[in-house]
């Protein structure tokens, strides 16, 4: 068992996910859009679920008029992947905080 996002619970393991540690992150202006994303590597990183301004973060203030935009290579657990002759698991994406709005992109298609 692992601990959940509220620590008294327990949940089996594979439930569960963290996805905290460190993400590629990129600063862009607010006109920036997925298909102009550079493919290669990013200069920055970020540890998440630490935010920008903090230390942990990249100690740096974002204005209004930018973008951070965070990526990670994941590979689902593979109780999570089935045949497609079987009904898929359901997944949740749990997000604690978000400072002003935020959008999921799995491959390349918009989740949330």
């Amino acid at each position: 068992a692992t601990f959940g996002p509220r620590p008294q619970v327990l949940r089996p393991a594979a439930e569960r996910w963290d996805l905290h540690g460190h993400w590629e992150l990129l600063l862009t202006s607010e006109e920036s859009w997925l298909d102009s994303l550079p493919q290669e590597p990013w200069s920055r990183s970020i540890r998440v679920p630490f935010a920008p301004q903090a230390i942990e973060g990249i100690a740096t203030k974002v204005s209004a008029y930018e973008l951070l935009w965070y990526r990670r290579r994941l590979r689902l657990p593979a109780e999570w992947c089935v045949p497609a002759s079987q009904q898929s698991p359901v997944v949740y994406l749990h997000v604690d905080a978000c400072d002003w709005e935020c959008h999921f992109f799995l491959d390349r298609q918009i989740v949330g």
